[in-house]
């Protein structure tokens, strides 16, 4: 069985859960669909435009990340 983002988010939230995070913090998925499968990750400490072109080239289906990809909220 290929496990979905959200078994993955489950997971994480388990070992390290999401209720702990700082106010301030943005925690959490930030771009994709929880229905999407996960047959491969790549780990980064921030989702820079070299990481996620590794990620593309590794056919990651999720780029996991310490840093957030939108620390602040956006206006627009």
């Amino acid at each position: 069985m290929v496990p979905k983002l959200q078994d993955i988010l489950n997971l994480l939230d388990e070992m390290a859960p999401f209720s702990m995070a700082e106010e301030w913090d943005n925690s959490g998925l930030q771009v994709g669909s929880l229905s999407l499968e996960v047959k491969r990750i790549l780990v980064a400490l921030d989702p820079t435009l070299k990481a996620v072109r590794n990620a593309s080239e590794r056919k990651a289906q999720l780029l996991l990340t310490h840093h957030p990809l939108i620390f602040n909220a956006l206006a627009r």
